[in-house]
């Protein structure tokens, strides 16, 4: 994870924002399919996947890796430990970035201990390289 801050020059910054977290609601990416929360973490890899190929017919994926784009089931406690490993030095972080009303009660349920990583759908962040 070094190797993010050997990508910058010092001084160098580094922006990221993405969504949805792989535990949270959406993490699958599987809305067009169902509009059930967390189906992803509810039912077995191969059963979600036989289910998609039903409405995706021309992507015969067998793991969520080979789903076009592929889903690095990157989850809050994986990406602020890559992130603190990296040397870079953090300038903001955010959590449940978007005033849509979802997300607001996901930025409040978020903050019960145990349902951080259910109940955050993005993370963005400005960080710098240090001399």
């Amino acid at each position: 994870t070094r190797r993010l801050a050997e990508l910058l020059e010092v001084g160098g910054i580094l922006a990221v924002g993405f969504g949805p977290l792989w535990k949270s609601p959406q993490g699958g990416h599987l809305e067009f399919m169902t509009p059930v929360p967390w189906v992803h973490l509810l039912f077995p890899e191969p059963v979600v996947l036989a289910e998609r190929r039903r409405f995706r017919p021309a992507e015969d994926a067998k793991s969520y890796a080979d789903i076009r784009g592929g889903l690095n089931k990157m989850t809050l406690a994986r990406f602020r430990a890559i992130l603190q490993s990296s040397g870079l030095e953090c300038l903001s972080f955010a959590t449940n970035v978007s005033d849509h009303p979802a997300v607001r009660v996901m930025r409040v349920l978020s903050r019960v201990p145990g349902l951080q990583e259910y109940f955050t759908t993005n993370v963005y962040g400005v960080w710098r390289r240090a001399s």
